[in-house]
């Protein structure tokens, strides 16, 4: 025990209220304890991992720098714990517990105190209590339990048409408890208090109370789980259950040193208590005892979020804008950038054999960089040189490990040395892992582009070999027009990319001036984000294009179904069309409940309603004419009704049975490649299995009908 003992923290996040508090509780009781942390980071890993089975591969990380290990919740699947356990080193699950594997599990004791909740509402005098959680999560299914226990031991009747249980796969948190509501009152379910398994869940519940007029807690008593930032503000007063994540962390951290010391690997499941924070939100009176400074909303507090944003943007635009015109190469030289407040990294990248391959390793106090230039087993990462820094530096530095993969490939893992900022405890994520992220899409974006320009030579050149076919004539001009379509989405990338970067430029002109101001550090904020979404719908657009000709007959698409919202979507997918649009004067009104969510392929309707409005823009209107384009979707009877019209110039009575033709157009000599409305066609039929009615009267207008079952 001579030796620094070095123990590894396996976690999804670590810069979220939850998660980032136990990295920061386990951290300063390690440090008294003497041992070193190392954060492995696996949230690029399970976001854009494809085949899950393959998680357990990370597991190999640090392997033989690691004495024990602690996975925090949603850090690692079952298969990566195992994997853990087989090495002979002991592991702790942490606010988890993987059933048929030999650990020790600190947990909260979410049954207990979820009893506990239950027995407050129920001593209010509430016998219809509505509980919302999650399946696949351990603690909410344990408070699912003591949900229950506490019903059964006041002799109320458990109905289960109360409980709304959902995977937090398929779910996020404040939308579920919107939609749950919105489900009970759809029902007609008779409740008047509301147990959610989560701050964000019962915040969403609440918001649909009141917009249905149910007052809280007068009408329906509401209490959340996690008492979260979120749980006390300015106009909001929710009653939670506190956690004591330092107690949590000061428990794990004890447990595997202890484990170590006593050269033992046990089995046992350590319980920490809660409290619940009565607030007003279920009918009890404030208390202003015992609040942590973290949860108070004044002026100072704000301030300091502010003052970290603009530090973080101000230090990262350069490297953000400078990313958005570089590729692969350039890519990898930019990355050293990125990490926050690092002392010594070094970064190793996968090469197409699978292979970690070290490069450098740079010293940022000394300004100085050892070259190593070979490869590196992942077990072995980092190498023994960076190992020689771990053990000079400061007693609070965390070594961070954070692999960088995205739905295409895996592309390096980072390896830095710095302090964990406090900041984090607040933010739901730090700037690092934004940029992190960006630099995964822009990987796969560079690598995108270059099948790209393959698809776009191999279409060329299938091309001239089609003109040879008289048959075949109308696609070989069909060629041109899909690679003159897929320069328009490419064009406004470029456009959004060149936008995002000259207000980046403009942004440090007013930061070196010491001239910026609130309202302007929120507009930057506002307006690059938007102009990154049109950049990432526009890129998606690109490729749906490339694929579409692909599958000339549009075959079943091989995308996955999902919920999703209509009216937002649909949204979305305008404001992708907004260069197509602006130099118009074409006004588009839509009619959509804001709740009708539907479970089916969204990218279906984004390419119905794509060719649509380009369609309307091509041929119903002049140029200069005002226009207007109406879109009417409702539910009925289990079927999606989408009309769409304009009140252009219509089609010509002998035209309409010719309109869904593949390569029919009249705009040919302009660029029209007559595809357009017959993959409508194909994707409402053959996709969605529904049916498409177009009705059109000569200079009045034109109307398409569809209807997709559900």
């Amino acid at each position: 025990m001579s030796k620094q003992l070095n123990i590894g923290v396996v976690t999804k996040y670590s810069g979220n209220f939850y998660h980032g508090a136990l990295v920061h509780a386990i951290n300063k009781s390690l440090i008294k304890l003497g041992a070193k942390m190392f954060v492995i980071n696996t949230f690029m890993v399970y976001r854009f991992l494809q085949n899950q089975e393959n998680d357990s591969f990370y597991s190999k990380l640090a392997l033989n720098h690691i004495d024990g290990w602690l996975i925090l919740s949603e850090g690692a699947s079952i298969r990566f714990a195992e994997m853990l356990c087989k090495t002979g080193k002991p592991v702790i699950t942490v606010g988890c517990k993987f059933e048929g594997v030999n650990c020790t599990s600190i947990l909260e004791d979410s049954r207990h105190c979820a009893e506990s909740v239950v027995q407050h509402l129920l001593d209010h005098g509430h016998k219809k209590i509505v509980y919302i959680g999650c399946n696949d999560v351990h603690d909410m299914r344990e408070r699912f339990e003591g949900y229950k226990t506490a019903l059964c031991k006041n002799s109320v009747p458990y109905d289960p048409d109360l409980c709304v249980m959902a995977d937090l796969s398929d779910v996020n948190l404040n939308p579920l408890g919107k939609s749950a509501i919105k489900q009970l009152l759809g029902e007609k379910r008779q409740f008047t208090a509301v147990f959610a398994a989560n701050d964000l869940i019962a915040l969403g519940a609440i918001d649909t109370l009141k917009e249905a007029g149910i007052r809280v807690p007068e009408d329906v008593a509401v209490i959340g789980y996690d008492d979260t930032i979120y749980a006390k503000s300015d106009n909001l007063s929710l009653s939670s259950v506190r956690q004591d994540l330092n107690g949590i962390g000061t428990a794990a951290a004890e447990a595997i040193i202890r484990s170590l010391k006593e050269k033992s690997i046990s089995c046992e499941t350590i319980l920490v208590s809660s409290n619940i924070i009565r607030r007003n939100s279920c009918g009890c009176k404030e208390s202003s005892n015992n609040e942590d400074e973290i949860y108070t909303s004044d002026a100072r507090f704000k301030n300091t979020v502010i003052n970290y944003l603009q530090k973080e943007i101000g230090k990262s635009y350069g490297t953000a804008s400078d990313l958005l015109i570089t590729n692969i190469s350039e890519i990898k030289k930019v990355i050293p950038k990125i990490a926050n407040n690092y002392s010594i990294q070094c970064i190793g990248f996968w090469n197409e054999k699978k292979e970690l391959y070290v490069d450098e390793i740079i010293d940022e106090k000394n300004k100085s960089v050892l070259n190593l230039d070979r490869p590196c087993p992942i077990e072995n990462f980092p190498p023994e040189e960076f190992m020689k820094y771990v053990l000079d530096a400061d007693i609070e530095d965390i070594v961070w490990l954070i692999p960088v993969s995205t739905t295409s490939r895996d592309w390096c893992i980072i390896a830095y040395i710095g302090p964990y900022n406090k900041a984090n405890l607040i933010l739901m994520y730090d700037s690092s892992v934004v940029l992190f992220n960006l630099i995964g899409i822009l990987l796969d974006h560079d690598v995108a582009n270059q099948k790209l320009k393959n698809t776009l030579e191999t279409l060329q050149q299938t091309q001239e070999q089609l003109i040879q076919s008289e048959k075949m004539v109308s696609l070989g001009s069909l060629v041109a027009g899909v690679a003159h379509e897929i320069n328009t989405p490419i064009g406004v990338s470029v456009t959004a990319a060149s936008y995002i970067k000259d207000s980046s430029y403009k942004f440090m002109k007013l930061t070196e001036s010491g001239k910026l101001t609130r309202s302007q550090l929120e507009k930057f904020v506002a307006t690059n984000t938007e102009t990154a979404d049109i950049l990432l719908l526009n890129l998606s657009k690109a490729s749906y294009l490339v694929n579409s000709f692909k599958q000339v007959a549009v075959d079943q698409s091989c995308e996955e179904k999902r919920s999703f919202n209509v009216k937002d979507y649909v949204n979305e997918v305008l404001l992708s069309l907004t260069p197509n649009l602006k130099k118009t004067k074409i006004a588009i009104d839509i009619d959509c409940p804001d709740d009708l969510e539907i479970y089916n392929y969204p990218g279906g309707l984004s390419q119905i309603l794509t060719n649509l409005v380009v369609n309307s823009v091509m041929h119903a209107f002049d140029e200069d004419k005002k226009g207007i384009i109406s879109i009417r979707i409702y539910k009925f009877e289990n079927v999606m009704n989408f009309i769409y019209s304009d009140n252009g110039h219509g089609i010509e009575k002998d035209n309409i049975s010719k309109i869904f033709d593949p390569f029919y157009t009249t705009k040919r000599g302009s660029g029209g490649t007559g595809l357009g409305l017959n993959i409508v066609y194909n994707i409402v039929t053959q996709q969605y299995g529904g049916s498409i009615r177009c009705e059109s009267v000569s200079g009045i207008g034109t109307t398409f009908t569809i209807k997709i079952p559900l």
